[in-house]
């Protein structure tokens, strides 16, 4: 479900859908998540999505962050409440933050 009528990172591309035509500046699936979105605003709650791949990938993501962290050389810091963009209100994530801790030569 969007959280706190924002768009989140994992769901930006869902925005950038075109329609299929000229005429049409937004896709379907843009149309589709504005609606998740407005129904969050005022209150509405949308079901859950749940499928295997989804579940595999909620299994998996502590190791995908491990090694962004080792490859990086950062740590992602989780945090309990929203994190909006410096500069866009509307676009918050909700997982973790990169804490940089560079090795200096």
């Amino acid at each position: 479900m969007p959280k706190l009528g924002c768009i989140t990172p994992s769901k930006f591309k869902a925005v950038m859908t075109k329609g299929r035509n000229k005429s049409q500046m937004w896709g379907q699936t843009a149309l589709t998540y504005a609606d998740e979105l407005a129904m969050n605003l005022i209150g509405v709650e949308t079901p859950d999505i749940s499928a295997p791949a989804l579940e595999h990938g909620n299994e998996l993501e502590p190791f995908a962050i491990q090694a962004y962290e080792m490859e990086n050389f950062v740590e992602v810091v989780k945090v309990d409440e929203p994190i909006h963009h410096s500069e866009l209100d509307y676009v918050c994530g909700h997982y973790g933050w990169p804490s940089l801790y560079r090795w200096h030569h």
